[in-house]
């Protein structure tokens, strides 16, 4: 008899029960195993929650709401509950006439009191539309030889900086859209592009295997890029990001976090953030993205790992470690640095699909720090949250927790919203923040995406 779970049998059971009696037929031949023996004559086996093994169940349940497992090294409560009734209901599209290539990347800038989505697509282009209507306010032309695939606002919203295929770099006006000012070039794709909070550093990444660091100052008209230097790294980084006075980042085939100190970009050696301290996930964090959210005076770092079928999400202290030795405590105490910090917080494992072929892995923090919005290839949009209110006893015991004090679940993060029906191809960029609804300076929070399917939709969370 073959097994219950044999991939053979539940495609035998499949034809049989729909009716392709032709095809079970070759199938059977082609096997060698007749009906009997494939378990077609017998009841349908159960599995032990006494729900029948077939295909249509399994696909059933692989559709499903994700199952999400959690590992709690420590306690965040600092970071708010998100609440599961902010979650954006359904989305406005943002100029679908206009919009016909493939959305690489997009940002949103404040200009003059309104918000402007930078978005730019796979055939060249880099457009700002009117959040509130659509309009497109600025044109910036075709800047690259190909395809742009990193922007971000500098100077206050007057600027945005856009990374290409091309390996260029370069800087354009807001307003007028022009071409003002170009930066280091990179050999390869220029993927990646990192801002200061400060608006004071800026760090460009390409595949050429280069960081270039800069500092931003502020002239008239056109902002300066004063070059400090360009680390090397062995692989092609990942994902950057500035965490205090350091500049954080991951790269191909490393289960670390490194990081450079500002503006001497002298690396951190002694402790780097090992995101597999525990040892327990076999799991190389190829392809990740890295960003930084302050919320209650604590630093988090969150990265989010490409890996197949589901995504996962680690959330790391972004103090740094401070190394063995009486001799530099006064030193890390002047930093604000404490030993034991800097290590992994939490892990959760979602089902966000996620291909090695697929779009990398990308977040985006919600403004309140309570969570963030990844991506998928699949075109669904997941909101983990790092607390959750509606935590059970079950969940507790798969975290490790033999019981629940009170309140003690509001410690686990999870999936919390699954955003579906908009895009219906791979999401390949988000942002998420504040902007202006009015001219009375009120604000609302909300979420931009953008796909593979030409598309770019405005979620609106609810207050």
């Amino acid at each position: 008899m073959v097994p219950s779970d044999d991939p053979g049998r539940l495609v035998a059971r499949y034809l049989l029960d729909h009716g392709y009696l032709g095809a079970l037929e070759v199938f059977l031949d082609e096997v060698g195993v007749g009906a009997g023996a494939m378990g077609l004559d017998g009841d349908v086996p159960v599995d032990d929650d006494g729900i029948p093994i077939t295909l249509d169940n399994i696909l059933s349940h692989r559709r499903k709401p994700p199952i999400t497992t959690t590992t709690i090294h420590t306690d965040l409560d600092v970071v708010p509950v998100w609440n599961t009734n902010t979650a954006p209901a359904s989305p406005t599209p943002l100029a679908p006439q206009a919009i016909t290539a493939n959305v690489l990347a997009l940002t949103v800038a404040q200009v003059n009191g309104r918000p402007v989505v930078v978005v730019c697509t796979g055939d060249r282009c880099v457009r700002g539309f009117d959040m509130r209507d659509g309009r497109m306010v600025v044109d910036f032309g075709r800047p690259h030889g190909s395809g742009v695939v990193a922007v971000a606002v500098v100077g206050g919203g007057e600027f945005v900086v856009s990374g290409g295929m091309d390996g260029m770099v370069r800087c354009m006006s807001m307003v007028s859209g022009a071409v003002v000012g170009e930066l280091r070039s990179h050999s390869r794709y220029a993927h990646r592009i990192a801002v200061h909070p400060t608006g004071h550093f800026l760090a460009t990444a390409g595949y050429d295997k280069h960081v270039h660091v800069y500092r931003v100052s502020a002239a008239a008209p056109n902002p300066v890029f004063d070059h400090l230097g360009t680390i090397e790294v062995p692989t092609h980084p990942d994902a950057i990001a500035f965490v205090g006075q350091d500049l954080a980042l991951t790269r191909k085939r490393s289960n670390y976090i490194h990081r450079y100190t500002l503006p001497t970009l002298h690396p951190h050696t002694d402790n780097p953030h090992n995101l597999n301290a525990n040892g327990d996930d076999w799991v190389s964090f190829d392809a990740a993205d890295l960003t930084v959210s302050e919320v209650g005076g604590r630093v988090l770092m969150g990265v989010s790992a490409g890996t197949s079928p589901g995504g996962r999400f680690l959330v790391v202290d972004g103090r740094v470690p401070v190394p063995e030795g009486d001799e530099l405590e006064d030193r890390f105490a002047q930093l604000g640095r404490s030993r034991g910090e800097g290590k992994l917080r939490q892990t959760i494992r979602h089902d966000a699909l996620q291909t090695p072929l697929g779009v990398p892995p990308i977040h985006v923090w919600r403004p309140d720090g309570s969570g963030v919005w990844c991506n998928s290839d699949d075109g669904r949009i997941f909101g983990l949250a790092l607390r959750r209110s509606d935590v059970d006893e079950a969940e507790m015991a798969t975290a490790g927790r033999s019981s629940m004090r009170e309140g003690e679940g509001e410690g686990l993060g999870g999936v919390v919203a699954v955003l579906q029906g908009a895009h219906a191809n791979a999401v390949r960029t988000l942002w998420s923040g504040m902007v202006a609804v009015g001219e009375n300076g009120e604000e609302e929070e909300v979420m931009v995406s953008g796909g593979f399917d030409r598309k770019v939709f405005v979620w609106r969370c609810e207050k």
